[in-house]
């Protein structure tokens, strides 16, 4: 017996497949196709049938047949590409998945659904998608479902056989799948409207291969044994597998014919895999990233990092499943020796200067306010162009902060001295300043200028604390906008607060109306009681601390299910130049705007291993608003910041008090 065969059963088949053969040709193609479809459809309880050369074909036909003119298209960011290849001439929306069962996330749909003129719901896993709430949105908004039963075949919902959900039902029947043949792809169109069968004979269906339909007859005869294989097969995995919470999805089906794991270092376990001689089934790549399309997907990201997809198929022995498990066993207890960092890093390519604490605005959600950071010594320009020698060598890209960095009389000099370096700048500025300063940043010509706008002109002016906020930032965002030179970026930047968020459309369509060349709406960034106190003992136990403190009181009346609905609406109307840090929603946007919840990233910060982050005073922290000291420019690679990367890796890649934090250089970086 050859090992690991995903081919066994058909190679047990291949006797009866031959006697079949023999009917068929008695019979007669047409005869034995249309008895065919009649028993898929009985089986599935379908009122038609249609069997055709593929199911990327019956995906297409279903897509033709409903939604003609095109539209919106959406599916799960993890599936198969014939999904969003069925959805060509459609406008393709892929949607965030549910880390439990790895289908399309219940929340993601009901943020799209206003949007959507149809939905490709896939079973992933053979597990269930939330086919219930897709069809009670699709009874509110109008979009047409076609569901993608080809995994799940045989299962049923409180009764009823999961392909007879949607207005069409689909089946892939090539190989892997519970019903197929080794031979030849076919696949399966299935619903129960007279008039939209008659719309896919229209459109001339290609039909299955003859040698298909043998194979296909005789497995969805046996079907319930193939799938108790399989189950004896999951089973095995969770017993196996039982010590290590997290790897295995926790409303995984116990039905799937590949059993996929979230693991820590996925090419590692490939790697191991292959040295041994175990075959994996092939993780599903992000259709965003497949096709080309926008859109940041945390917990699709998640999968891609570590899925790893050990095989169930038919007939496996229990041998086989106990040295895949123990290859997994393997792979996470090596997993869990966190590695020491390199001990010298190369120069940071990142660099962000708080330039200054002053402002002279009265922002509630203001990390330097919070903290109370500020006071102190201000480097002068010499003093950062020594500060910025000391980083080493190599291009780098600055983050030029604060405070306002507009009350720093000598920015435009810097900016310009970094650009003769051959650096990059970004600036950040809420334009409450003098006109003067305003012109010579424009002048200056940045890389890009980043202006905080709160919303509306009466919702910026009561969020910012000061008198003629707008009118200042509106006179001098007019004056970048008419001296900035060729190649310097605006952007807009909204932080999201109790205050905007029940209306964040609306300051979307204010920031909007001031010609931006993008727009970035900033989740709010705050800190627990619970996760300060664990971070101080951590940090103490090292010999750090921190000025940082618990900030959870900004988030007082943020309703995030109405945040999300307003996001869905900024989605819908908006193009890419709309960004969100972090990305979030469903689940993890509850999680992040809840007090009692441990939201947890995965990866690890990259900022401490490859950026640098310093003081007004010229002194290397942490971050700005954890704030750990760590010494001079040149201590990078010095013993203390050696001994805070260290606590960071053993924490897990983050602090307790890092929950939230979004910004981009201090997110989650995938492998170490």
């Amino acid at each position: 017996m050859k090992p690991f065969d995903p081919y066994r059963l058909d190679r047990r088949l291949m006797r009866a497949a031959a006697k079949e053969t023999r009917a068929l040709q008695a019979a007669g193609f047409a005869p034995y196709r249309a008895a065919l479809e009649k028993d898929f459809a009985a089986f599935v309880g379908r009122r038609f049938c249609l069997l055709t050369d593929s199911g990327r074909t019956a995906l297409r036909l279903a897509a033709l047949a409903l939604r003609p003119g095109g539209g919106t298209a959406a599916f799960p960011d993890i599936t198969h590409p014939s999904l969003a290849e069925a959805a060509e001439g459609f406008r393709l929306l892929p949607l965030d998945i549910d880390r439990r069962t790895l289908n399309l996330s219940a929340d993601a749909l009901e943020a799209a659904a206003p949007g959507l003129d149809l939905l490709l719901l896939p079973h992933m896993f053979a597990t269930p998608a939330p086919v219930a709430d897709a069809l009670r949105l699709a009874r509110r908004h109008g979009f047409a479902v076609i569901e993608d039963a080809s995994q799940i075949l045989g299962g049923a919902l409180r009764g009823k056989k999961f392909g007879s959900f949607g207005d069409i039902s689909v089946l892939s029947l090539s190989p892997y799948k519970p019903v197929s043949s080794p031979f030849a792809r076919a696949g399966a169109l299935l619903c129960d409207s007279p008039e939209l069968f008659r719309k896919v004979l229209a459109l001339n269906p290609p039909p299955p291969k003859p040698q298909a339909l043998p194979f296909l007859k005789l497995k969805l005869e046996r079907l319930p044994a193939t799938l108790k294989s399989s189950r004896t097969a999951n089973a095995f995995y969770r017993a196996a597998l039982k010590g290590h919470p997290g790897v295995v999805p926790g409303g995984l089906s116990q039905d799937a014919q590949e059993f996929p794991l979230l693991l820590p270092d996925r090419a590692g376990a490939e790697e191991l895999f292959k040295a041994a001689g175990v075959p994996l089934e092939r993780p599903y790549r992000p259709l965003r990233l497949e096709k080309g399309l926008p859109g940041v997907l945390p917990t699709a990201d998640e999968y891609w990092r570590g899925a790893v997809h050990l095989p169930a198929w038919p007939e496996m022995t229990a041998a086989e499943c106990r040295r895949a498990a123990a290859l997994v066993n393997r792979h996470l207890a090596g997993a869990q020796k966190l590695p020491a960092p390199a001990k010298k890093l190369p120069p940071p390519s990142y660099i962000a200067l708080d330039l200054t604490y002053r402002c002279g605005l009265d922002c509630s959600f203001c990390f330097v306010k919070r903290h109370g950071l500020g006071g102190g010594r201000e480097l002068d320009l010499a003093g950062w162009l020594r500060a910025i020698k000391k980083l080493g060598p190599g291009a780098k890209k600055f983050y030029l902060t604060g405070g306002e960095p507009l009350l720093v009389p000598f920015l435009p000099k810097l900016i310009m001295k970094l650009k003769e370096m051959g650096h990059s700048s970004l600036v950040t500025t809420a334009l409450f300043a003098p006109a003067a300063r305003a012109a010579a940043l424009a002048a200056a010509g940045p890389s890009e200028i980043v202006v905080s706008v709160h919303g509306w002109p009466a919702l910026h002016e009561s969020s910012a604390g000061a008198r003629g906020a707008w009118r200042t930032a509106l006179r001098n965002l007019e004056l970048i906008k008419a001296r900035r030179q060729p190649g310097t970026r605006l952007t807009l930047w909204c932080t999201v607060n109790s205050s905007n968020h029940a209306g964040l459309y609306r300051a979307y369509r204010a920031l909007k109306a001031l010609g931006p060349d993008g727009i970035a709406f900033n989740h709010l960034e705050f800190t627990t009681e619970r996760d300060l106190a664990a971070t101080r003992a951590l940090l103490a136990g090292s010999g750090f601390e921190t000025p940082m403190k618990a900030s959870a009181a900004p988030t007082a009346g943020i309703d995030p299910k109405k945040l999300s609905a307003q996001i869905a609406r900024i989605r819908a109307s908006a193009g890419p130049s709309v960004s969100f840090y972090p990305d979030l929603s469903g689940q993890a946007l509850r999680a992040w705007y809840s007090t009692r919840s441990n939201f947890k990233k995965p990866g690890f910060c990259r900022g401490q291993f490859s950026a640098a982050w310093l003081s007004p005073s010229g002194e290397l922290l942490s971050c700005q608003p954890l704030a750990v000291t760590l010494g001079a420019p040149g201590a990078y690679n010095g013993p203390s910041y050696a001994s805070f990367r260290r606590l960071l890796l053993k924490s897990g890649g983050f602090l307790p008090a890092c929950r939230r934090c979004g910004r981009e250089p201090y997110s989650s970086a995938g492998a170490r």
